[in-house]
């Protein structure tokens, strides 16, 4: 199975690094800052905990284990009439004051606006509206609905949680694995892109995700760690193995800063 959308700082091009550091054996997997889930996606683990703090992101992968078939029926309803400007415009509103319901036109919206905005760039400003521009794009959503519909099957075996990664991981014990990807450490002072929520996740929130880590570490828990080549994240990450990797980051607008390196950090 792939990610059923597109999320800015998903992990399919990450993929094959993060596989070839898997622990050998592991009991229950968790993945607290979920995104697009593309580990877990490839991994479909018998026993799995998901977790994120994005409501909408959250409602979206339960109205694809829940509600498929009527999910599919709204979105075939908004490509009944093709993308513009206006129309985009329109949409993002309409999903900004769906947003916070848990419901399926919101689901259905979130992956009809990921198709039609700039690069597939899930961003939201201060107010927790999302906020990304038209991709100039007027075709309609193409969805795999194969995929889609083996997700769904996969999902009901999966705890899905909207949860801070502390709550998504509070049972996890000695032999599971978590595999910790959250918003990057930015590599300079103006490549600070962490509004995936209307919070911002700063110095602050990488020192206790570590401060976790070196919990999780003592209740011999099996961890895995990606996040920005820094200073900070190597220091923070000290005891550990880590491992740097290049990667591209296609986001971002200027093509010259479209490779970088992250690190892979393990506890194991």
């Amino acid at each position: 199975m792939k990610p059923f959308m597109k999320w800015a700082g998903g992990k399919r091009q990450l993929l094959t690094e993060l596989l070839k550091r898997l622990p050998k054996q592991y009991g229950c997997y968790y993945e607290p800052f979920l995104g697009c889930g593309a580990l877990l996606l490839h991994l479909h683990p018998e026993r799995a905990v998901a977790g994120d703090v994005n409501k909408q992101l959250i409602n979206l992968w339960l109205q694809v284990r829940d509600n498929l078939p009527v999910l599919l029926q709204e979105i075939r309803w908004f490509d009944r009439t093709s993308c513009n400007k206006d129309r985009y415009i329109k949409m993002r509103h309409e999903y900004n004051l769906l947003k916070d319901r848990d419901s399926v036109a919101a689901a259905a919206a979130a992956l009809w606006l990921n198709a039609h905005c700039f690069n597939g760039l899930y961003r939201v400003n201060k107010q927790g509206d999302f906020n990304v521009p038209w991709n100039k794009k007027t075709g309609s959503c193409v969805l795999d609905i194969d995929n889609l519909t083996d997700m769904a099957a996969y999902l009901t075996m999966v705890d899905i949680k909207q949860r801070s990664y502390q709550e998504t991981c509070s049972a996890a014990e000695e032999g599971d694995f978590v595999y910790l990807d959250p918003p990057y450490d930015p590599v300079s002072d103006t490549a600070s892109f962490t509004s995936y929520t209307e919070g911002d996740f700063g110095r602050k929130d990488q020192e206790e995700l570590a401060a976790f880590v070196h919990e999780l570490t003592k209740r011999k828990v099996f961890v895995m760690v990606s996040n920005n080549d820094t200073p900070l994240i190597r220091t923070l990450y000290l005891p550990y193995n880590i491992e740097a990797v290049s990667v591209k980051r296609n986001i971002n607008s200027n093509g010259d800063k479209r490779t970088g390196n992250e690190v892979i950090i393990t506890n194991y």
